[in-house]
């Protein structure tokens, strides 16, 4: 490395040492620039949610109050929460904000208002919130038990649970018994009791809730015949015939044999010609008689009696390809099931290879 080429590098990294004390400086400046950004962008959420609030525009005020919660919950910030989710018809949910909003203001002497607000809150909504008690009914001993989708413990059962006005569903199972499941509407301040009774069976019934305050009444069983007959339906029952019939399935082979023997023929046709080609060779060299044969003779002869052999296999495969492709779509007829016929003679087809000495493949003798 050139003397020049070593201060450069030098230089580079003094200049690089020398910025690290800035930059360490200027991050947590930025960092704190930041935390003082989003604490003035929550501020004028929380105005503007204020505002919305008063307009009577709950929802929107909702939104714009999580998302300074996401920042920073006060007790302001819970109470307001609260004062939305129950104008939205959330009780549950509002009566939490205002017990947060009282635990978090009771801390604090400065915030005596909010949590003043918090408790007059909290005394009026608490009576409009309907309760409902579940009870184990004939067969729920066990039942695993259900309300809008959400579990509820062993321990929550019998127990008054708080829940929104309006429509809940109950839904309870248990191994040898049919689904339970009803339908209710909790009225404001409503205190509605529902005993769950399960009926032996396996289906899953849909029971229409009544009045919230009866009691479930048992699911209707089905009949034991038609359980049987849909559990036979379901597992037991033999799988649906196949589209095809077993005439289609024979037409298929048929035409399967009837393509070998084609190709049979095919085959047998040229090596016979290459059998007919090595005579023509064989005449010429050997004369009529064929009894004075020179030594270069003997590749032709062996090359005619490969080409006869070939020639005698490919007429019996095709042979018998045509005759079983026919005899196969003359049993498949139309396709349509029949009465069984009394069992025809069975065919026979016989090949006879040709007389020794001779150049002739092979005869063929089929009886049906």
């Amino acid at each position: 490395m050139s003397l020049r080429s070593s201060r450069r590098w030098v230089l580079a990294a003094a200049l690089t040492i020398g910025a690290v004390p800035s930059m360490m400086v200027l991050v947590p400046q930025a960092h704190a620039d930041q935390a003082k950004l989003d604490a003035t962008r929550a501020r004028e959420l929380f105005r503007e949610a204020l505002a919305l609030e008063a307009a009577g525009d709950y929802a929107s005020a909702l939104g714009k109050l999580q998302q300074v919660a996401s920042f920073k919950t006060t007790p302001q910030v819970s109470f307001n929460l609260g004062v939305c989710n129950e104008k939205l018809g959330k009780l549950v949910v509002a009566l939490g904000h205002y017990r947060l909003a009282l635990a978090d203001a009771e801390q604090d002497p400065a915030l005596k208002k909010v949590a003043a607000e918090a408790t007059r809150a909290l005394g009026e909504l608490e009576p409009k919130i309907p309760t409902l008690t579940l009870k184990r009914g004939k067969g729920a001993d066990t039942a695993s038990v259900t309300v809008d989708g959400k579990e509820v413990s062993s321990t929550a059962i019998g127990s008054p649970m708080m829940l929104d006005p309006g429509v809940h569903s109950v839904e309870a199972s248990a191994d040898g018994y049919q689904n339970f499941k009803k339908q209710l509407r909790l009225d404001t301040s409503e205190k509605a009791t529902l005993e769950i009774v399960m009926t032996p069976g396996a289906s899953t019934p849909l029971v229409a809730g009544p009045k919230s305050s009866a009691s479930a009444a048992p699911s209707t069983p089905t009949a034991p015949n038609a359980s049987a007959a849909s559990s036979e339906s379901a597992g037991d029952a033999p799988p649906p015939a196949s589209s095809s019939s077993p005439g289609s399935g024979m037409r298929t082979a048929g035409w399967i044999a009837l393509g070998v023997g084609v190709i049979g023929g095919i085959t047998s046709g040229v090596f016979y010609a290459k059998r007919s080609s090595a005579i023509s060779d064989l005449n010429g060299m050997c004369g009529a008689d064929k009894q004075s044969c020179p030594d270069s003779a003997r590749a032709t002869i062996d090359d005619g009696k490969s080409a006869t052999l070939i020639g005698n296999v490919g007429l019996a495969v095709g042979a018998v390809g045509l005759v079983t492709g026919i005899i196969l779509l003359a049993s498949a007829g139309g396709g349509e099931e029949k009465p069984a016929a009394a069992p025809a003679p069975a065919a026979r087809i016989r090949l006879i290879p040709a007389s020794p000495g001779t150049w002739a493949g092979a005869t063929i003798d089929a009886r049906f």
